[in-house]
């Protein structure tokens, strides 16, 4: 009996182990269709990076049909128009074949949910200073109208003037004396404005909302008349009139934002009079680009980041008269929600940093997420980047960076677009640096801040005393959910903008 009892001993744990590496290979599997099948398009976030739930009902959905996986239920052209949906199918981006194995999803699927958290840790609440002495607020109403929807921001020293457009297709010129005065219509919304050495420039976004349908375009504006240079621009939000070369003509760099493909376009004009546009970089998401010699090779560089597909911040070095070497310096988790970033030599060595706003939430995604927020990457001198702090601040949509209070080092403004409403709603978050050698700063906001929702910031010296102020545009149309009686004040609110004026002076 104890020869038989021993030997159904054994045949029990050959069967355990059978069965727990059985466990452990399909796991396996789970794990290594999850980083092979994300990490084609993207850094793979860890399941532990969003909330069951969200995996579950949202993303692995969105994922599945990228891939060609049907899920029930689920349909990803629901709600779009016939011609995106042409142009969605012209280019595959829902392919009608599965790329991926029925076994090797459901692996991928089953890991994904059994790692996932059922909810997300809370960021802690930024330690408040109970004062904001170092600017004074001026809100504005620009366009009479009940509600906000700035689009765009921009103040040109030459003229000493400040634009201001809207998704209404409208661009004021404001200042304080005159108010805002109605200088342009066109029929979508502008998103920049840009005032070129000899010539000036609009760019209109044509459809807004997320689209393959190429409907943006650029005009020359002279003395209020518009003349059309390129059309078909795919969801074109950021303009840089810049003379490249040193030939003494300005190039025009167009940030095609796109949706699932976009690009970072330069236009030309041509000997014959006609403009001509080359495409620099096919990805989606291009939302700023900066000129800045980043080499010191006594040639313009281009540093931009894309904010779309896999997030990350590029600088195109100039080898020759406009022709760029792409290197990709930083990659992004495609969670954090990459919104904006700034150039600036933070820690006083001489060299370029880099500090972003991580907080778009208006995909599918949808939560309080613990690591968006402010981050600074410092240069190594060779043009290396690390992160060296980050602050948790939800929403975190746009930053700017400069030494307001004037003390030597660098502060920084936060708008935040996407706030946690329900434990601390900070729409602006003013960072006072304390201390350079260990990144210290004193979170602030204003009374006013949640008078808006602010989707555009701008350091400016608006009243040309010497000191920079900050200039902030509100969005007032809800992307996500908000508190019932903020959006109601936003609806019927009359803020547009609001213009932080610097006290120093």
């Amino acid at each position: 009996m104890k020869g038989l009892f021993k030997v159904r001993n054994l045949f029990s744990l050959f069967v355990l182990a059978t069965l727990v590496f059985q466990c452990n290979d399909k796991e396996e599997k789970g794990r290594v269709a999850f980083q092979t099948y994300c990490g084609s398009c993207h850094i793979p976030p860890s399941p532990g990076d969003l909330p069951k739930k969200i995996w579950e009902s949202s993303v692995l959905p969105e994922m599945g049909a990228r891939l060609g996986v049907v899920t029930e239920g689920y349909d990803p052209l629901a709600g779009i128009s016939q011609a995106e949906i042409g142009a969605i199918i012209q280019k595959n981006y829902y392919p009608d074949q599965a790329l991926i194995g029925q076994k090797d999803w459901q692996a991928l699927r089953d890991f994904v949910l059994k790692h996932a958290p059922d909810s997300l840790a809370v960021p802690p609440a930024l330690p408040l200073s109970d004062t904001f002495s170092q600017f004074s607020v001026q809100t504005l109403n620009i366009d009479q109208r009940k509600g906000a929807l700035t689009t765009c921001l921009d103040f040109h020293d030459s003229s000493e003037q400040v634009f201001i457009g809207n998704g209404y297709g409208e661009l004021f010129l404001y200042d304080d004396k005159k108010g805002a005065v109605l200088v342009q219509r066109s029929p979508s919304a502008i998103l920049s404005y840009t005032a070129g050495t000899s010539r000036h420039f609009l760019l209109e976004v044509g459809q807004m909302t997320p689209t393959e349908v190429p409907s943006g375009s650029l005009h020359e504006w002279v003395a209020g008349k518009k003349t059309l240079l390129i059309n078909k621009l795919h969801r074109p939000v950021y303009l840089l009139a810049q003379d490249m070369n040193s030939d003494g003509r300005e190039e025009i760099l167009i940030a095609e934002y796109g949706n699932f493909s976009g690009q970072l376009s330069l236009v030309q004009q041509q000997p014959d009079g006609r403009w001509y546009k080359e495409s620099l970089l096919n990805v989606p998401g291009i939302l700023r680009v900066i000129a800045e010699d980043m080499d010191q090779d006594g040639r313009l560089d281009l540093v931009l980041m894309a904010a779309q597909g896999d997030e990350g911040i590029y600088i195109l070095y100039q080898k020759s008269d406009l022709h760029f070497q792409q290197h990709k310096v930083l990659r992004f988790n495609p969670l954090y929600g990459s919104s904006w970033f700034e150039l600036v030599d933070i820690n006083g060595d001489g060299q370029q940093d880099i500090i972003t706003a991580s907080g778009d939430n208006a995909d599918f995604s949808y939560t309080t997420k613990p690591y968006h927020g402010v981050r600074i990457y410092l240069n190594d001198g060779e043009n290396g980047f690390a992160e060296h702090y980050f602050l948790a601040i939800p929403g975190a949509t746009q930053v700017v960076a400069s030494d307001f209070d004037q003390d030597g080092d660098i502060d920084i403004g936060v708008g935040c677009f996407f706030p946690d409403y329900e434990r601390q709603a900070l729409s602006f978050v003013y960072l006072e640096n304390t201390s350079s050698s260990n990144f210290s700063f004193r979170p602030q906001t204003f009374t006013e801040a949640l008078a808006g929702r602010w989707l555009l910031i701008k350091n400016i010296d608006y009243d040309r005393d010497g000191d920079e102020d900050i200039l902030m545009g509100a969005f007032s149309y809800s992307i996500t959910p908000a508190p019932p009686a903020l959006a109601e004040q936003w609806k019927n609110g009359d803020v547009d903008v609001a213009i932080l004026k610097n006290r120093l002076r």
